[in-house]
This record gives C-alpha cells, structure tokens and sequence, in this order.
C-alpha cells in the first residue's frame, strides 16, 4: 500500500517505522509547510530555514522510534526544530564572542587578560548606553500624565512628595506609576 494524503499522521509513523520510506516522505512533505513557517517565526532569517527544516526532519528520522505517541507527531517534530533552533543560536553566540575577543590577543596570538577586560567594559557600557537611549525614546513616548511623575520618581522623589507636587491623590500617582512602566517595558523591549 502506498502512503497516500488519506493516511493520517499515526498510520504513517507506524508504516515508516516499519521501514516505508515512501510514508515518511508523505509525512515529511504533509508538514514542510507548516515547519518551515514555524522556524522562520523563530528565526527570521530565510537563508537558514531550509537547513534547519531538513536537519530537523533527519533527527525525525533517526529517532522516530522514540516518538511514544505517533497521534502528537506535529508536536514532537516542532519540539525538535525548537531544540535545533536553540542550539543552533548558542554555537552562533559563542562564534560572536569568540570573534569579538580575537581582537584581544596579543602578539604570540595568546588572549591578553588587560585587553580583554577593557573589551568587556567597553561592551559593557555600549549596552548601557543603548539601554538609556532607548529608555529616553520610551518616556517621551509616555503621555504628560505618566512621563511626570516617573521623571520625578527618577529624580529621587518619594510617591507622596510626587502627589504633593501634582495635587493628586496617592492613589492615582501609583496608577500613573504603574501604568507608566508597564508602558515602558514595551516600548524599551521594541525599541
């Protein structure tokens, strides 16, 4: 019997392991689609979605068997691409730092302690300094009546020097306060 689209995702997890290559091809080419756009949401890099689809469909293949329930197939082959996405995006984090720290070699090509340290700090500060600007952009995007009050609670003022200085309410300055850094983590997280 071939594999055919009338054959349901378990029936061909039995049929493959049993050594049909014709099912697992079907059921490879039943969920390419959808994989593919799972792992672009997770990526967003075209280049490198077609290496990560095939790499995860070769995973599938050599431990299908330790699928246990072939019904939750589409589940187990997405938890498969998560976990090659999220070890695909560690081996590029260190080949980042890895490249980063290469300028602080010295002559004999051994990392110089000094100059990998002042490399730090300077990456260190540069976050710091993308952080406060982008903490600049997100309060001036805050309406008056919440940028106010946090730029005094910044300042140093207490919740009741700030309601005295505004006429308000307690209450309404810890709503104003609230509401204005739950605001700001959004706007900090996109820009």
């Amino acid at each position: 019997m071939r594999a055919g689209k009338k054959s349901n995702d378990a029936e061909l997890v039995v049929r493959a392991l049993k050594g049909d290559n014709d099912a697992f091809d079907c059921l490879c080419n039943r969920h390419k689609t959808r994989l593919s756009s799972y792992v672009f949401n997770k990526i967003r890099n075209h280049a490198d979605v077609e290496d990560i689809v095939q790499e995860t469909f070769i995973e599938i293949w050599q431990n299908l068997w330790r699928l246990k329930d072939s019904q939750k197939f589409p589940n187990w082959m997405f938890r498969i691409a998560s976990q090659i996405i999220t070890s695909k995006n560690r081996e590029r984090q260190k080949q980042i730092e890895c490249m980063s720290l290469s300028c602080c070699t010295n002559e004999t090509g051994a990392p110089d302690v000094a100059a990998v340290l002042v490399h730090q700090r300077n990456e260190q500060r540069q976050e710091l300094d993308d952080l406060r600007d982008r903490l600049a952009r997100a309060i001036n995007q805050l309406p008056d009546s919440e940028r106010e009050p946090i730029l005094m609670q910044m300042s140093g003022m207490s919740h009741k020097e700030i309601a005295q200085e505004l006429g308000l309410s307690g209450a309404v300055v810890n709503n104003r306060l609230a509401r204005a850094r739950n605001k700001l983590k959004s706007l900090v997280a996109k820009n």
